[in-house]
């Protein structure tokens, strides 16, 4: 059976920023479609890779909104997720996630089981994605659903992002780089 998502489908937006001594700093933002902000959700990660996905998760989980959550979409501005990342986000949280991925990239190494790489149009901008759990026509509805009409990038990551800057900046003037 095949189900068109609403225009309403809730998605995770993820961006990161990192801080010497002080780990990683993760920005979620829970976003109706394209229209209304949800909620927003922070957490530090530190080096630890896979002790920090399962506290990652954990964060996601405790958020009223995972229930409604359709997918997690993680910004093309970081450097902390890896193909393997993917799969266990995606295994832990049982939702579909996306990584966008910075211009034309090379294929995913290791052929990580169930992460397919697509490229994909979205308001006739082409662009690439990893992703695990979807497919690529519910990955093309997905990012539809979430863009906003002239952009390619949905809304959900793009405030993420938005905040992510952000806190870097205030970051930098303070001198906590």
């Amino acid at each position: 059976m095949n189900f068109l998502l609403k225009k309403e489908a809730r998605i995770l937006g993820l961006s990161f920023t990192t801080r010497r001594n002080a780990g990683t700093f993760v920005v979620g933002t829970i976003f109706r479609g394209k229209s209304w902000l949800d909620g927003i959700a922070t957490c530090t990660l530190n080096d630890e890779r896979r002790r920090e996905l399962l506290r990652l998760s954990r964060q996601i989980m405790k958020s009223k909104q995972y229930s409604q959550l359709h997918a997690v979409i993680i910004s093309k501005n970081q450097k902390y997720f890896r193909a393997r990342d993917i799969t266990e986000l995606a295994r832990r949280l049982k939702l579909p996630v996306i990584l966008l991925l910075r211009g034309r990239s090379r294929k995913i190494r290791g052929g990580m089981k169930g992460v397919k790489q697509y490229a994909l149009n979205v308001n006739d901008k082409r662009f690439e994605v990893c992703a695990m759990g979807m497919s690529r026509g519910k990955t093309r509805e997905l990012l539809s659903v979430g863009c906003a009409p002239n952009s390619h990038v949905p809304e959900a990551v793009r405030v993420a992002d938005l905040i992510t800057k952000q806190v870097t900046l205030k970051w930098n003037s303070l001198g906590l780089r």
